[in-house]
């Protein structure tokens, strides 16, 4: 039997593993293949335990990293990065070392990543330094049912597509996070494997609110519909803040709950995804 924990962040939720022991045994690749194998079942919300994927987390330091992540989603293919799973992996580790406070270097397959846990921050205590965001000219895609959706692909690690969509600027409060999930329910799945993508993207349905903060919903590439993805929401903040020249921050509401996202201080500097993660609750399998 395998222990394992579950952790969500903003709705994100994931089966965090500990793979320790496999990495200090030579067994690291293994263990990734075993859990993908076995992701579809323990992902799925009716026969497994039901989680957005598989988070197997090793504390084997190396020179670069004081830790790493391996991201299985839950159609068991694997994930360059993901925000709200690092801040899942953070709160284990602090959770391990018995720390509310601490700094880890994570190692992911979308690069090393830098997470940092204040306890004196209430509503965003985890602080998540992204890799490098390279935001994309805008770009037009012609759906099977003849919509037409103009976005901005946008690299976060990963690959995302963010668009704009202004049909429901009308609309007040969880009404249009409702438009937004709807949307994402119709397009989502087309739209994640167009052929303009070429391993696949996640796609943010995104309204912009009059007082510059935004709400989404997203279609996750191997996931499908979450209530949240911080990798996403920091894409989100990215084309917003470009957009808008003199914003050195925005707040992203998305179905499971609220992220912020800070400009990078220099031109090569890293935008900054601030939340929070919890423990639900733990297990064997």
């Amino acid at each position: 039997m395998t222990r394992f924990i579950k952790y969500q962040a903003a709705g994100n939720d994931f089966i965090v593993i500990d793979s320790t022991s496999a990495y200090e045994s030579g067994e690291g690749a293994a263990a990734v293949a075993y859990w993908q194998e076995r992701a579809k079942h323990l992902c799925d919300r009716h026969f497994g335990i039901g989680a957005d994927g598989i988070l197997l987390v090793s504390r084997v330091p190396t020179e670069l990293s004081d830790a790493r992540m391996d991201i299985i989603n839950a159609d068991g293919s694997l994930a360059e990065m993901c925000g709200n799973g690092i801040r899942c992996a953070a709160r284990y580790l602090a959770d391990k070392s018995g720390l509310n406070d601490g700094a880890w270097r994570i190692d992911t397959l979308g690069g090393v990543q830098w997470v940092c846990m204040r306890s004196d921050r209430d509503a965003y205590p985890i602080e998540v330094a992204m890799a490098m965001v390279q935001v994309g000219e805008p770009i037009c895609y012609t759906a099977e049912d003849g919509r037409v959706f103009c976005g901005r692909k946008v690299d976060v690690g990963n690959p995302h597509f963010v668009i704009i969509i202004k049909d429901c600027d009308a609309l007040k409060g969880d009404a249009a996070l409702v438009y937004l999930h709807q949307m994402a329910e119709v397009y989502g799945d087309e739209l994640s494997h167009a052929p303009i993508f070429e391993a696949g993207s996640n796609i943010e349905f995104v309204r912009l609110l009059p007082d510059q903060t935004a709400a989404m919903a997203v279609y996750e590439r191997g996931c499908g519909i979450t209530l949240a993805c911080g990798t996403g929401a920091t894409a989100v903040g990215a084309v917003v803040m470009q957009e808008n020249g003199k914003m050195k921050q925005c707040q992203v509401t998305l179905e499971g709950g609220k992220l912020c996202i800070t400009a990078p201080c220099t031109e090569h500097g890293r935008y900054r995804l601030c939340g929070d993660a919890q423990r639900v609750f733990c297990g064997e399998v």
